[in-house]
């Protein structure tokens, strides 16, 4: 019966109601820029903020699972060591107020680190929000997006369909720029499930990524003449270059580089495995938690090592033993090189 039948009147005709399909949400959303990225895990703790993006998991667990974990800091970590591992984006999910401060630690660990990191927090309905509500992420005392706002390389509330797009190809841009960064977003749980205004979604990552640009090949060229006119070159690898040499042809360029030119190598503590240790040219590892054998290349004179050059560190405490004098190359002529 509509609006306009009297009641006791007959119905003659039969209306067929006609659904036109759903337009896509902003989980929908979310979930297709996961996807995009070739995310196959994301980890965390559910909660009642994520109650809605976890049915978007559910309705896709064949291409993303949700790994729950016992406590939010440890799935902060999982995401980092998948990145490391994958050179996947690594994605932590999990709910507003204390699971999104849980994780803070290992959201900060993948910042200082160069990991690319989202952490996705979800967040209350919009309706309650600065009404004192139970884990109140922001409008409240507390406010998540400024404290990851100053912990990471981006934080932004999602506030509606409107603005999703744009908020997720720059979390998505800034995590994966050089270096790679973690990033933060807070959803609250009815935005989650907002029809987009704009359902024209990127089809390539190239539509938001930025497109790194390598040195001027002139200065490269110096650089390197002067590295390999040294006497006693070394090559020392830090975790920033780990994704690079992932790509086996990449790899195989630096090992065929070393073994023409005798050049040993050696690696940070969290740069670890990316050069073998077995091989004949590897001194392992410098640094905190180091071994000896660099300290007797680097200590050796008659001739005395002249040449570094560093790919992947920025030369910290830990990479440089407290910045200890015998990493610096030694007489007329030395070069030191740092990418």
């Amino acid at each position: 019966m509509d609006s306009n039948t009297m009641p006791g009147t007959a119905v003659s005709k039969t209306v067929k109601e006609v659904q036109s399909p759903a337009l896509p949400t902003v989980g929908d959303l979310l979930i297709h820029y996961l996807k995009l990225e070739g995310v196959q895990f994301v980890f965390g703790i559910p909660g009642g903020g994520l109650m809605n993006f976890l049915v978007d998991l559910k309705n896709n667990v064949d291409a993303i699972r949700y790994i729950v974990c016992r406590q939010e800091t440890g799935a902060a970590y999982i995401a980092d060591g998948y990145y490391r591992a994958t050179g996947k984006i690594g994605v932590v999910v999990v709910t507003t107020g204390p699971g999104a401060t849980n994780a803070l630690t290992g959201v900060m660990n993948a910042q200082a680190d160069g990991s690319a990191l989202m952490l996705i927090s979800g967040e209350i309905d919009q309706r309650f929000i600065g009404m004192g509500y139970l884990q109140e992420g922001v409008g409240g005392s507390l406010n998540i997006n400024s404290v990851f706002a100053a912990a990471t390389g981006y934080s932004s509330l999602i506030e509606s369909s409107t603005d999703a797009q744009t908020i997720l190809k720059q979390a998505f841009r800034t995590a994966l720029s050089l270096p790679r960064q973690a990033v933060h977003l807070s959803l609250p749980v009815n935005v989650t499930l907002e029809p987009l205004a704009d359902t024209q979604m990127a089809t390539k990552t190239t539509a938001y990524r930025v497109n790194a640009t390598g040195a001027p090949l002139p200065e490269v060229k110096t650089a390197m003449q002067s590295f390999l006119g040294c006497k006693r070159p070394l090559l020392f690898l830090g975790n920033g270059c780990r994704e690079a040499l992932a790509d086996k042809a990449t790899y195989n360029n630096l090992l065929a580089f070393v073994e023409t030119y005798g050049i040993p190598v050696m690696t940070t503590a969290d740069g670890k495995g990316i050069f073998p240790e077995t091989h004949p040219l590897s001194l392992r590892v410098y640094g905190i938690a180091d071994c000896l054998w660099p300290y007797h290349y680097l200590t050796t004179e008659d001739p005395s090592y002249d040449g570094l050059l560093v790919i992947g560190s920025s030369l910290g405490e830990l990479s440089t033993n407290s910045w200890l004098p015998i990493l610096a190359p030694k007489g007329t002529g030395s070069a030191f090189i740092q990418v």
